[in-house]
């Protein structure tokens, strides 16, 4: 699988429409998660649905890591084994063979700390030009939820110019 992580990689962004963060995320997660690990450095062809079971226990267990992680990490092995399903690197994808309700995942942090006003603008200043950038200026001067911020319209914006301009 290490091998094939590149050559993945690659095709992704070439035959797919990821974005550049999307690409990050997953060189992240290979990096912290997979890289060295025993079931990333066996040949394609020997993996299995147990050596797999074998190694996502290991990582939830004592609730290491969230669902989302575990996930993310099953969405880059997944997008490996199913190229090299193509490829006919190996027959099949043994990742469709295991159930994952059997695994324990640490519980996600949804307390919500809002940012002091001294946060927002460090934030601000930190931040660049970017279109993401923009977005997260955006909704720092406005206070709003990201829902209400993906929703804006034009008219929307123009309204915001004209109350701000009225006061």
């Amino acid at each position: 699988m290490k091998m094939y992580f590149e050559t993945w990689m690659e095709w992704i962004e070439k035959e797919t429409s990821v974005s550049k963060k999307t690409l990050k995320e997953n060189r992240f997660m290979w990096i912290s998660l997979l890289k060295d690990q025993d079931i990333t450095l066996s040949p394609l062809k020997d993996l299995t649905a147990k050596g797999l079971i074998i190694y996502f226990r290991n990582i939830t267990k004592g609730r290491q890591i969230t669902r989302k992680c575990s996930n993310d990490l099953k969405s880059i092995m997944n997008g490996i084994l199913c190229l090299a399903v193509e490829n006919d690197v190996i027959e099949r994808n043994c990742l469709r063979d295991i159930n994952y309700k059997q695994f324990s995942y640490k519980t996600e942090n949804t307390r919500i700390t809002l940012y002091t006003e001294e946060e927002s603008l460090q934030i601000i200043n930190h931040l660049g030009d970017d279109f993401y950038s923009l977005a997260i200026k955006l909704d720092l001067y406005l206070i709003l939820r990201i829902g209400e911020l993906k929703g804006l319209r034009w008219d929307d914006i123009s309204a915001i110019f004209y109350i701000s301009n009225a006061l």
